[in-house]
């Protein structure tokens, strides 16, 4: 079934230009459109709608796939950045270790404002992923604060080596 929150997402897209896919699924309808963020992957925003009210939820589920462990903390520090830092969308690491990005419409919004809600709200997902995607890259590839030499233990090392330094190849 398409519920009508849905429908008027779709009537929207199409006035708007906008390239997606209705789905219709057991227990909600969608809407699916995509868009590369500069420099970032191809991502899929999702309008869901499981009932007659006009509560659409918005998801972009794996923004990053399956962040390694170690990434974990650097991965929810910048999820945390983003979400003191842009409105609208908020960033969290799910159980799988997936980033997602999430708004929730209200429940009462009237009918005629959720088509337009929704547009807005993907030409600003296309916005802020475009303007703040690599937070989450630096978390992910960028070199871990233990990782980073200490400079105090860098100058401790060169002074212990130059009062003690090491044999050369031919006196030992």
């Amino acid at each position: 079934m398409i519920y009508k929150a849905t429908q008027r997402i779709s009537e929207e897209f199409d006035r708007r230009g906008f390239h997606y896919r209705l789905c219709e699924l057991d227990d909600m309808s969608l809407i699916e459109a995509g868009f590369s963020v500069n420099a970032g992957p191809f991502v899929l925003v999702r309008f869901l709608s499981r009932d007659e009210d006009n509560d659409v939820a918005l998801r972009i589920f794996d923004l990053i796939h399956k962040v390694p462990e170690g990434r974990c903390d650097a991965v929810r520090a910048a999820c945390s950045k983003l979400n003191e830092k842009v409105r609208f969308l908020k960033f969290y690491l799910d159980s799988d270790n997936n980033v997602v990005a999430s708004y929730d419409l209200p429940q009462r919004i009237d009918e005629e404002s959720v088509g337009p809600c929704c547009a807005e709200l993907f030409v600003r997902c296309m916005q802020i992923l475009d303007g703040e995607f690599h937070c989450l890259a630096e978390a992910i590839y960028s070199p871990s604060e233990s990782a980073k030499p200490d400079p105090l233990a860098l100058l401790k090392a060169l002074r212990e080596l130059r009062e003690h330094p090491l044999p050369d190849a031919e006196s030992a």
